[in-house]
């Protein structure tokens, strides 16, 4: 992958999709991933094996997530996969937003919507465990910044489950 890539397709039930990304020490990378139609899982992990990054539920709702750090190793893997059987198969796209020089004191956990995504998926993980009380402050929190930032995609995930939340209680 290299700046300004975009890939889309198909990923079917078990399969799992791997991408390889070449870069040098210091880049600033930021990567968008889409899956409207099921939950995915997107996984990176530098040339050792070391996980970077893992975000757990794209989808199902015009699912979107972001991944960014900053590059220490000179190459790095993306792992996407379906979580569940339903369906069998989904389009997904994901695209290198940005690959360029860190500038200093640059933290890309600051990204406003990293930071709302994160959100998202600490909220989900309490959902997962059937904690829904303890997923509402968070889901609430994400609500508001995907509201400040204008993303319609992020509201959407944030109202959907707040509405399961509910729905759960």
């Amino acid at each position: 992958m290299r700046a300004g890539a975009m890939v889309s397709g198909v990923l079917v039930t078990g399969e799992v999709k791997r991408w390889q990304l070449d870069t040098e020490s210091g880049q600033y990378v930021r990567i968008s991933l889409t899956a409207p139609d099921a939950t995915l899982n997107a996984h990176l992990q530098d040339a050792n094996g070391k996980s970077i990054q893992d975000s757990a539920s794209i989808g199902g709702t015009g699912g979107a997530a972001l991944l960014a750090w900053i590059t220490g190793a000179p190459q790095y893997q993306l792992e996407l996969k379906m979580v569940g059987d339903y369906p069998r198969k989904c389009n997904f796209r994901l695209k290198v937003e940005e690959l360029r020089p860190a500038q200093p004191g640059e933290d890309p956990g600051q990204f406003p919507a990293l930071a709302a995504a994160d959100l998202l998926r600490n909220a989900q993980k309490r959902m997962l465990a059937k904690n829904f009380r303890e997923a509402l402050p968070l889901l609430g929190e994400a609500l508001e910044a995907a509201r400040k930032l204008g993303d319609p995609r992020l509201e959407g995930q944030a109202l959907y489950r707040i509405a399961m939340a509910h729905h759960y209680l």
